[in-house]
């Protein structure tokens, strides 16, 4: 399972997801009593920003509410609420709009916020008033606040027309995000029982710019894109640049799978290798919201052969004999293999977890008690 703590800003951007697709019934149940402005637009383009973003919107300033968070470590701001009026993508429920810093930073660092020449400040905007905004993880923040690429005032007329096509158009649906240490641009849209994922170049959304594409059976959760190991069972080559692409989901397993577990549903985790597409890893869990693995493998980056095995089994009898408190204990079997050959088999027993009901995370927390059939 992914290290949730090294996936802690793409966690930070789903939750935003998630909370803007909770909130679009109420929105919708709104709507009616907005007044939709007529549009006017230029002729400017904005495509540059566009190609990176995650979403756009022409929303309604709904509520402006002051905070001041100092002395402790946060800021003096205003919150900027939008009721959406049309939108595509990633949209967030409010802006966070700095008055004064706070925190504890060093001077050097406050004096350089303090010359930040912001565009859209903490009194750009008023109740009531229509505004269009661009979204991305690629925006300038010495003139936006977080997360905003693009800004333009609706009664200005100077919204460029791309801008407008974008979100008639649902251009963001499948929620892009943008990857500044590759500079790509990587998003999963679900059909029906599908998820179809594609990753391409940043600058360009012409079929000789995709990288990636992907079509995987189940649910979308959430996808990743890492360039270290930010997981506690794959192992992360020393001595290769790896760049994967992780898609987590609720999915089934077939009859007959490889990880010898019944046909059912689970929490399924891919890892892909993105320069060749490759798969590199998969971890299936219980399904649950707690993360309960089930089984894991990882395979090798040229031929496919599994090279790690770990199976997991919730066992009622044996604890005390290994060394834990009751007799029920959680059993993590891994087998490592080279050109398909077993070389070695390990043991282990989880620390805390026992009966699987437990709200612990199962990626930590083992104790070796057998090695190739030597007790520890």
């Amino acid at each position: 399972m992914p290290n949730t703590n090294s996936n802690l800003p793409f966690f930070v951007s789903l939750l935003c997801v998630l909370i803007q697709i909770g909130c679009r019934e109420r929105r919708e149940e709104n709507t009616h009593s907005i007044e939709i402005l007529p549009h006017a637009s230029s002729n400017t383009s904005a495509e540059e920003i566009l190609l990176r973003a995650s979403g756009a919107c022409l929303a309604k300033i709904s509520k402006l509410e002051e905070l001041d968070e100092r002395p402790s470590d946060g800021d003096h701001h205003v919150k900027a609420w939008l009721e959406p009026i049309e939108e595509s993508g990633f949209v967030p429920e409010f802006l966070y709009l700095v008055v004064e810093y706070g925190g504890l930073r060093p001077v050097e660092d406050m004096e350089e916020l303090a010359q930040r020449e912001m565009i859209l400040r903490h009194d750009s905007l008023k109740v009531g008033e229509q505004h269009w905004f661009v979204f991305s993880d690629d925006f300038d923040s010495s003139k936006y606040p977080s997360k905003v690429a693009g800004w333009w005032r609706h009664e200005d007329g100077t919204v460029p027309q791309d801008v407008i096509a974008a979100i008639e158009n649902d251009r963001f649906k499948s929620m892009p995000h943008w990857d500044e240490t590759m500079n790509i641009v990587f998003s999963a849209a679900q059909n029906d029982g599908n998820i179809d994922v594609l990753i391409r170049e940043a600058d360009s959304e012409s079929a000789d710019a995709v990288i990636f594409e992907k079509r995987i059976s189940g649910k979308f959760r959430w996808m990743t894109i890492d360039h270290y190991n930010g997981t506690y069972e794959m192992e992360w080559p020393a001595d290769v640049e790896l760049h994967t692409a992780t898609i987590s989901t609720d999915g089934k397993l077939s009859e007959g799978n490889s990880f010898d577990l019944s046909p059912d549903s689970y929490r399924i985790n891919y890892a892909f290798d993105l320069s060749t597409g490759r798969k590199l890893a998969q971890w299936v869990a219980r399904d649950q919201e707690v993360w309960l693995m089930q089984a894991f493998q990882q395979y090798e980056k040229v031929t496919g052969e599994v090279v790690i095995d770990m199976s997991f089994e919730l066992m009622k009898t044996g604890g005390i004999e290994v060394g834990g408190e009751t007799e029920k204990w959680y059993r993590r079997a891994v087998r490592k293999y080279e050109s398909g050959e077993l070389i070695s088999t390990k043991v282990y027993r989880h620390e805390h977890i026992k009966t699987g009901n437990e709200p612990i995370f199962s990626g930590s927390g083992w104790l070796l008690i057998d090695q190739d059939g030597q007790e520890n």
